[in-house]
């Protein structure tokens, strides 16, 4: 391979963990955010504000869990529920692992590539260029085809179907009304939109100085 190749290799391979791992770092801290999430259902919820805000306690219980902390009541959560969020729960801690796998490629690959006189503002400019041409396309799928994503994602990260929860028998989906996933993935592509932005106008800036 030559150095040119080379270089171009280890450059693609930022690219890629970077885009990759902006999206995954955002997502964390949204489903961290207990308060994010009962604003979201309090404006979706269909019997109201007041209603959403006694869920607020499950929400929380539930982000706790997902974080590694405590577990389900079985006396306020049905069996069904139990499982699908332990399922849940292992994706989160892989999750984890994946955001430090992905931090130490792309610190690694960087500081080599920097070392090796590579321009990072040319990098950086690029980087922002592929994560936003990325983010659009999937927000954008997502909006036009969201309910069908909504399943195959479930479908293929599941190999049960304890994802499919009764509203009138399981608290989860009246904790979080249909349309709350629907939002928060609408915020979420925004924020990640957001982050792309500001690195870009943040090297446009320091560029014209």
């Amino acid at each position: 391979m030559s150095r040119t190749r080379h270089y171009i290799f280890l450059e693609v391979i930022f690219i890629v963990s970077f885009v990759m791992l902006v999206p995954m770092l955002v997502l964390f801290v949204m489903a961290r955010s207990a308060g994010l999430h009962d604003m979201l259902a309090r404006s979706v919820s269909s019997g109201g504000a007041i209603e959403a805000i006694g869920y607020d306690s499950v929400r929380r219980e539930v982000t706790e869990y997902l974080f590694g902390h405590g577990e389900l009541a079985a006396t306020i959560f049905s069996a069904r529920e139990i499982v699908h969020m332990h399922d849940v729960r292992i994706l989160f801690m892989s999750l984890t692992i994946v955001l430090a796998m992905g931090a130490v490629v792309c610190i690694g690959t960087l500081l080599y590539l920097r070392s090796q006189g590579a321009s990072l503002a040319n990098i950086a400019r690029r980087v922002t260029a592929w994560g936003l041409i990325a983010t659009v396309a999937l927000g954008s799928a997502m909006t036009l085809f969201f309910d069908q994503l909504f399943i195959w994602f479930h479908q293929a990260l599941f190999m049960n179907d304890y994802w499919l929860l009764d509203p009138a028998k399981d608290i989860i989906i009246r904790a979080y009304p249909p349309d709350f996933f629907r939002q928060f993935s609408i915020l979420t592509f925004f924020v990640i939109i957001a982050v792309y932005a500001s690195v870009w106008i943040a090297l446009a800036v320091s560029k014209k100085r």
